[in-house]
Parts: structure tokens; C-alpha cells; sequence
């Protein structure tokens, strides 16, 4: 028995469709599309920040997430879209900063270099990264990097 068969996936970690003739400088375009949802994911975490900072004056950031509610709301809004924001700009395919790094090539380079996530590639080599190399140490670090900046 599913328990959770009637909640909404947000998401459901799909690539958002993007219609590439709405876009006048191809490539470049499509990068500034993609950067564009982890940018949002970082801001939304300014903003939860610098709330939780009017509300909870000389409060750390361990201290917020066993305040109130409201304080465990905020903890949990800036740690889940900061971890979303810095993960999706890891260059590999299909998350948002190969995008980037796609732009950068040349364009024949590029367009290889993203076909990488169509076939599972990309996941393969996130899921090795995670496994073998400690990314989730590096991730991990990265996101108490970026709450240390935002004055916790």
C-alpha cells in the first residue's frame, strides 16, 4: 500500500521543456535558461535568510532549525534550496551547469558533450561521484560554505 499515492510530485525531476525558437542567441540563451533555476533556488535562500535574521537576531543557523516552527520552516527553506541551487550547477549532464559548460565549447563539442545525459550517462557518473570521490562531503561543504555567507 502507497501512502503518499495523492501528494503532488513538485518537480518530479524531469528537465523543464524549453522551446530553443524562442531564443535568439541559441546556446547562450539556453545557459541563461539554465541558470536561471538555480539562481532562483539561491535567491529564495537570501530571502529565507535574511527573514530569518529580522525574526531570529543573533540566532545560528543550528539554533534556527530547533526554534519554533516558523524557525524550522526558514531553517529548512534556505538548506533544501541551497543544496538545490549548488547541486544543479554540477557540470554534468542533465543538470543545469553542463549547460554552462556546454556554452563554453564549440558548438559540435557542446551539443556531444550534453548528449552525455540522454542516455543515463550523466546520472552514472553523478551516482560514482557520490559513491567513490565523496561528492557528498564536497556538496556538504559547499552548502555550509554558502550559509556561513549568508551571516550564520
Amino acid at each position: 500500500m502507497v501512502i503518499f499515492s495523492h501528494l503532488p510530485i513538485i518537480g518530479g525531476a524531469k528537465p523543464v521543456p524549453v522551446d530553443s525558437f524562442n531564443l535568439r542567441d541559441g546556446m547562450k540563451d539556453f545557459a541563461l535558461v539554465s541558470v536561471a533555476g538555480p539562481l532562483t533556488n539561491i535567491l529564495l535562500a537570501i530571502i529565507a535568510s535574511g527573514i530569518a535574521h529580522l525574526v531570529f537576531p543573533h540566532v545560528s543557523f543550528a539554533e534556527l532549525g530547533s526554534m519554533n516552527f516558523f524557525g524550522l520552516f526558514l531553517f529548512y527553506v534556505i538548506q533544501i534550496n541551497l543544496a538545490l541551487g549548488i547541486f544543479n550547477l554540477v557540470p554534468i549532464p542533465p543538470l543545469d551547469g553542463s549547460k554552462l559548460i556546454a556554452m563554453l565549447l564549440p558548438e559540435r563539442l557542446g551539443v556531444a558533450y550534453l548528449s552525455m545525459g540522454n542516455g543515463g550517462l550523466g546520472l552514472l557518473l553523478i551516482v560514482m561521484l557520490f559513491y567513490t570521490l565523496g561528492f557528498g562531503s564536497i556538496l556538504y561543504s559547499l552548502i555550509y560554505g554558502a550559509i556561513n555567507l549568508l551571516g550564520f
